[in-house]
């Protein structure tokens, strides 16, 4: 029974994410990740749309005084401190991305294995267990992480426009050369890198649970299939969590590390 306890507290504060109507697709070499915009804004969990809108908040804060640095640019000033004023707030909201990340993923951990043990041989208690945990997890999800990337990532995307479209002469004849572009570009990917691995684990998150919700309702009967699913949720969960801590956190690292470089 204590095992019992322990999991729904972990319910109680666990949820993960999925965007399984509008996936990122993969990305070729040198073309940039899509920011993700829901097609109805209306039609988003009460959640999830206030961690899209906090994330297009935070892509618009401060875009106004970006032209500071694409004019220092252009004349060649020093555009350290504006840029590093211009980093901070987005520093900050990539860090709490990771951090949610780093309390996520354990909770997920936790849940993928306790229902494998209760699929072991499962006594009522265990089937009980089984199927009020599916009932009460099936549609939750965690939106923070994923949504303040793409809230990153579109800072960034706002920001190149910007510095693109007051430069007089049009787009640079070599972008690839110029450090902005070329720091934000690579940034910017970092990032979504970070949202899209932790969306990809999601998918396969929300499939398995999706399967077992109509299997549940009769254990017995559907036990082997049950434990099948289970156990596939557990081999994509330990391939999983390392790539979503490790991008997450590198993301972070990134920013830092271009801020120290300023």
């Amino acid at each position: 029974m204590a095992e019992g306890i322990a999991v729904f507290h972990v319910l109680l504060s666990l949820s993960f994410i999925s965007t399984s109507t509008a996936m990122t697709p993969p990305t070729m070499p040198q073309l940039r990740r899509e920011i993700y915009v829901p097609p109805d804004i209306n039609q988003m969990t009460s959640d999830a749309r206030m961690w899209y809108l906090a994330g297009v908040a935070n892509a618009n804060r401060n875009l106004e005084s970006f032209g500071i640095i694409s004019n220092g640019i252009e004349k060649k000033d020093n555009i350290n401190e504006p840029l590093k004023q211009q980093l901070g707030p987005l520093l900050i909201q990539v860090s709490d991305a990771n951090q949610n990340t780093k309390e996520l993923v354990p909770k997920l951990r936790y849940l993928v294995d306790s229902l494998v043990s209760w699929t072991r041989n499962p006594g009522w208690l265990d089937k009980l267990k089984l199927k009020t945990t599916i009932a009460y997890i099936n549609g939750k999800r965690d939106n923070k992480s994923y949504y303040l990337q793409n809230g990153a990532g579109l800072w960034f995307k706002l920001r190149l426009d910007e510095y693109l479209r007051k430069i007089p002469d049009g787009p640079i004849k070599n972008p690839e050369k110029d450090n902005l572009i070329r720091d934000f570009e690579t940034l910017e990917d970092k990032i979504l890198l970070a949202r899209d691995t932790l969306d990809d684990a999601a998918q396969e998150y929300v499939k398995g649970i999706t399967q077992l919700v109509n299997l549940v309702g009769d254990v017995g009967k559907n036990e082997g299939t049950i434990r099948n699913i289970v156990d596939k949720m557990k081999a994509e969960m330990d391939k999983g969590s390392q790539p979503i801590l490790t991008t997450a956190e590198e993301a972070v690292v990134d920013v830092q590390t271009k801020i120290d470089s300023l």
